[in-house]
């Protein structure tokens, strides 16, 4: 079976699970081809994250995004330098380095292609075992924070971590001292 290295997928997907999804999945790409309102009144709107198109600017990912129809791209915010994965260590928009200038060119940018970030991405380990690579995640992870209200997208995209080494249920504590500031911090 291919589990992806997690030991919960081993007994496989519950029935009800997989159906649900199929059919939410299904009913999204609808209302988005329709152009109808949500429950909530909103329009569905689609996009793509930026790290498919790596060797691109944002300039170029976002004509691309207009160019294609799309509505918003949720835009790559990786340290600057090389990465060991795929599409970790793309940087689209640079956060360290962002200021109010620099967010102004980009809100013009998004108004020249009438294309939206839906959400500043960027997905490390925040509870890796090594507790000085998971403080380079957090300080970084504020950084896409303090962008991400600068250019008022209000939305950061990542993952929550895990520390491969224990349990999940032996995480929770140290889960709680990492994701309790970041949130008050956003």
């Amino acid at each position: 079976r291919f589990t992806f290295g997690q030991a919960e997928l081993l007994d496989g997907l519950e029935v009800t699970v997989v159906a649900v999804g199929l059919f939410a999945v299904g009913e999204a790409m609808y209302l988005a081809w329709q152009g109808r309102e949500s429950r909530g009144g909103e329009v569905m709107k689609l996009g793509f994250v930026s790290a498919i198109l790596p060797d691109l600017g944002l300039g170029e990912v976002l004509a691309f995004a207009q160019s294609e129809g799309f509505a918003c791209v949720e835009v790559m915010c990786w340290p600057k330098g090389k990465a060991d994965r795929r599409y970790a260590g793309v940087t689209h928009l640079d956060v360290a380095t962002l200021d109010e200038g620099g967010a102004d060119r980009v809100r013009r940018l998004l108004e020249e292609h009438g294309v939206e970030i839906s959400g500043l991405g960027y997905y490390p380990n925040p509870l890796a075992p090594d507790p000085a690579e998971a403080q380079v995640y957090v300080d970084h992870l504020k950084a896409v924070i303090r962008a991400s209200q600068l250019l008022g997208v209000g939305r950061v995209n990542t993952f929550v971590g895990r520390d491969w080494t224990k349990t999940v249920d032996a995480q929770w504590g140290r889960f709680l001292e990492t994701w309790r500031p970041l949130v008050a911090y956003a």
